[in-house]
């Protein structure tokens, strides 16, 4: 990996803490992407929408390599970037992966479902047709369904509602 290149890098962060690393990013104009959901908590004698994290503890950062570790080292982000085990380096998320899975993420508010990375894995599709037109991922069957599944390996996997197999081309 060539540090002066950017990648889409995975960092894990303290609990409860995603959101104010968001905004300091932002702040310093640092790309990144913490995927946000709203829910209602109910409380003894109220109810109230809150914005939570889809992925606790998890903050995704398109930067190079020294830029990810000056965030740490020189201006004290309490995070750790996941690491590949094969090499030691920091985890990178291929870019047509991260598009992918932020596209889905953000078109369909309550119509996908984020996994463990423990799916097992089945044949590689891409999506031709409706509003998830071009995604590529996973062809599964999940809970009696057909799904198509985007996953960064070693992180997460989202899985689309109900698809259509006339819909999908195998790869």
């Amino acid at each position: 990996m060539i540090d002066n290149e950017r990648h889409w890098f995975a960092a894990v962060t303290r609990a409860k803490q995603e959101k104010s690393i968001k905004e300091r990013l932002d702040r310093l104009s640092v790309e990144n992407f913490v995927p946000l959901r709203t829910e209602v908590r109910q409380w003894k004698y109220r109810r109230k929408k809150v914005t939570v994290p889809a992925i606790p503890n998890l903050v995704f950062l398109h930067t190079d390599r020294q830029t990810g570790l000056s965030l740490v080292n020189e201006y004290g982000f309490r995070m750790r970037f996941m690491q590949d085990k094969a090499c030691k380096e920091p985890l990178v998320v291929p870019e047509k992966q991260m598009h992918d899975f932020m596209f889905l993420f953000n078109l369909s508010e309550g119509n996908a479902e984020i996994f463990g990375p423990e799916l097992e894995k089945g044949d590689r599709v891409r999506i031709v047709a409706g509003p998830f037109a071009g995604i590529e991922g996973e062809l599964l069957r999940i809970n009696g369904t057909h799904r198509v599944v985007v996953r960064l390996e070693g992180i997460a996997t989202l899985a689309t509602t109900t698809i259509n197999r006339s819909l999908l081309e195998k790869l």
